[in-house]
């Protein structure tokens, strides 16, 4: 059951900035249309200079309530130690990962063009459970119709949308 999240953004998008950079880009504006901005953390569109991105990330988490994961196909590549980034225990997306599992705020995985959800053996023993969440595609061919699968997967999810102006 997912606990009842404080104030701020209700919705957490976590990616790797090198290889999904654009398409969390592109998700966030989608979603800040729908939902509104104050109802999306992106970190490059949240965090200003100074800003203590740890202690904000953290915070961020605390107050969500749905956690999208945007998978690309690069996001189980080897990375400097010779295995996926995933596997590190300071990786962001494995910290990111792990808090919403711990407090049980529901991830959707989003796929990116092609991409597959990693299977349990390709993930770390703590993120596993990650590999049983239902994904929502988002192909650049079909964006209209799978943005909307993915707006309805977050109001599912409890996130009201924004009322039309």
């Amino acid at each position: 059951m997912a606990r009842k999240a404080k104030k701020g953004p209700k919705i957490f998008i976590s990616y790797r900035d090198k290889t999904a950079g654009f398409p969390a880009g592109w998700i966030y504006e989608c979603l800040s249309k729908a939902f509104g901005k104050g109802q999306v953390f992106r970190d490059v569109d949240f965090l200003m200079g100074g800003d203590r991105y740890n202690k904000e990330i953290r915070d961020a988490l605390e107050r969500c309530s749905v956690m999208l994961v945007v998978i690309d196909d690069d996001w189980l590549k080897p990375g400097p130690q010779e295995r996926p980034r995933i596997w590190e225990p300071e990786d962001w997306v494995h910290r990111e990962v792990l808090t919403a599992l711990t407090r049980e705020i529901t991830i959707i995985p989003v796929l990116i063009e092609d991409a597959q959800i990693p299977k349990e053996v390709d993930l770390p023993s703590d993120i596993r459970p990650m590999a049983h969440r239902n994904a929502v595609s988002l192909h650049h061919r079909h964006r209209k119709q799978d943005s909307s699968q993915l707006i309805q997967a977050i109001q599912g999810n409890g996130v009201r949308r924004r009322p039309p102006k």
